[in-house]
């Protein structure tokens, strides 16, 4: 768990951002109230599969998903960064100073659903993931969560 604090680069509620990609970091942005994106030739990229997929599973357990979500695939690596999407009784607990009781409950809620994340990486990616690794901030509401992806696996050369 983290709580290192920083200036916060949260965009406005339901405004995707946007970074510049590369080929080792391939990002996408998601509000959670637009539907469902597309890459330039009409095909969903696994990064957008990956985003849209973690923010329906916020919503159905936890009642509200997070306000934007980012997705980076570097290497051997995803990286998904949300922020917003903490509920209102987190936000009370937070203000009255029980900080760790919120990053407490949402590790444990983290640690309960690791198979289901897992799954959704491991499906848009057609990757094994070998870790899931989670960080919670919370002011500013930002969550981080890594996965491990296997190496891929390469055919000999003849």
């Amino acid at each position: 768990m983290s709580d290192a604090r920083g200036p916060s680069s949260e965009a406005p509620a339901g405004e995707a951002r946007t970074e510049p990609s590369s080929v080792e970091d391939r990002s996408a942005d998601l509000a959670p109230d637009a539907g469902p994106r597309t890459s330039g030739a009409g095909q969903s990229s696994p990064t957008l599969e990956i985003s849209n997929a973690i923010v329906r599973l916020m919503k159905q357990h936890y009642g509200k998903g997070p306000t934007s979500v980012r997705t980076h695939l570097l290497g051997d690596a995803v990286v998904v960064l949300t922020h917003g999407g903490f509920t209102k009784v987190e936000h009370t607990l937070n203000e009255l100073g029980h900080e760790d009781a919120v990053i407490d409950q949402r590790q444990t809620f983290k640690d309960a659903m690791t198979e289901p994340l897992r799954d959704v990486v491991a499906q848009a990616l057609g990757r094994e993931v070998l870790a899931v690794l989670s960080a919670t901030h919370v002011d500013p509401d930002i969550a981080c969560e890594t996965f491990i992806l296997a190496p891929v696996r390469t055919a000999p050369a003849d």
